[in-house]
């Protein structure tokens, strides 16, 4: 009896091993094809002031769920006068550690140069985690 459960123990174990060799090789193919430069796309809200308000998506969603679920509506309607730009950011960037530079380099630093005097993160879960990297 020891020696059976001896030999299962030994199958799980060779299951879990190829099951996590399986998850990575599959988790990682994905990431294979990411480029070196990240796209950010966003659509524009343009009010009259220097300010831009940066929205950044969850990992499940997209940036236009902003728009589709009122937010641009419910800011508007309480009289902020910002340029809007709704980010679809692949989650890639927080893997690799990168969504800050990114986020300097490919928004912030532009938007500053172009003359915005204040510039605000917003973010939703992994989005507000990003703010936050940003903040730090």
């Amino acid at each position: 009896m020891n020696t059976a459960f001896a030999g299962k123990k030994s199958f799980i174990k060779k299951l879990i091993w190829i099951n996590t060799i399986a998850c990575s090789v599959f988790l990682f193919s994905g990431f294979s094809s990411y480029t070196d430069k990240p796209e950010l796309y966003f659509r524009k809200f343009v009010g009259p002031d220097r300010v831009l308000v940066l929205l950044l998506p969850t990992i499940a969603g997209k940036g236009s769920d902003y728009e589709k679920h009122g937010f641009i509506e419910a800011v508007r309607e309480r009289g902020l006068k910002a340029d809007m730009k709704i980010l679809d950011v692949n989650p890639v960037l927080y893997l690799q550690g990168r969504i800050v530079e990114v986020l300097k380099k490919e928004l912030v630093d532009p938007a500053k140069a172009s003359g915005y005097e204040k510039i605000l993160l917003v973010g939703i879960s992994l989005g507000g985690h990003g703010a936050l990297l940003y903040a730090t």
